[in-house]
């Protein structure tokens, strides 16, 4: 279950953790998130894609992204990711 808890940002050197797995430590779930690429011409790979969705973490407080997955949007196949941002050591 998403918390209600509001947190504020970390700073954009923060290191976030990012995975398409679970974490094996506590952790509160805060927010489902979703990035996409620019563009399909941008450079966006899953490198690029995991420094959005760390971003997008560190602006709501949140120290990993879990549960990661990858796809493409729209007809043009536009690069994107989702996941669920997460604080670490919640109940």
């Amino acid at each position: 279950m998403l918390s209600s808890t509001t947190l504020p940002p970390l700073a954009p050197d923060a290191p976030v953790r990012v995975t398409t797995g679970e974490l094996d430590e506590p952790y509160e779930e805060l927010a489902i998130i979703a990035v996409r690429a620019s563009s399909v011409l941008s450079t966006a790979n899953v490198d690029g894609l995991n420094e959005r969705l760390k971003a997008a973490a560190r602006k709501i407080g949140a120290d990993a992204v879990i549960r990661v997955s990858y796809g493409s949007a729209g007809q043009a196949g536009i690069p994107t990711a989702t996941g669920t941002a997460v604080k670490l050591g919640g109940d």
